[in-house]
């Protein structure tokens, strides 16, 4: 037995007659939150891959001045 929503396609044309599609609506707005999202995840990951190419050369930095680097947990 299948899922309603996957043998169930979004309704293109909304059913009311004044033209309010609260299901079309809520899909936009989804999209933009989408949107919103992935350009914050994205931004997020760009600065971690930073933090992290700064965190590698000290830890190298240390390691040449032979210090110890304390263990990654």
């Amino acid at each position: 037995m299948g899922s309603v929503w996957k043998e169930a396609p979004m309704i293109k044309q909304c059913p009311f007659k004044d033209d309010r599609c609260d299901i079309w609506l809520d899909y936009d707005i989804l999209c933009d939150e989408l949107s919103l999202c992935n350009e914050l995840l994205h931004s997020n990951w760009i600065e971690i891959v930073g933090l992290y190419d700064r965190i590698d050369a000290l830890e190298r930095y240390i390691l040449f001045i032979g210090g110890e680097v304390p263990i990654d947990y």
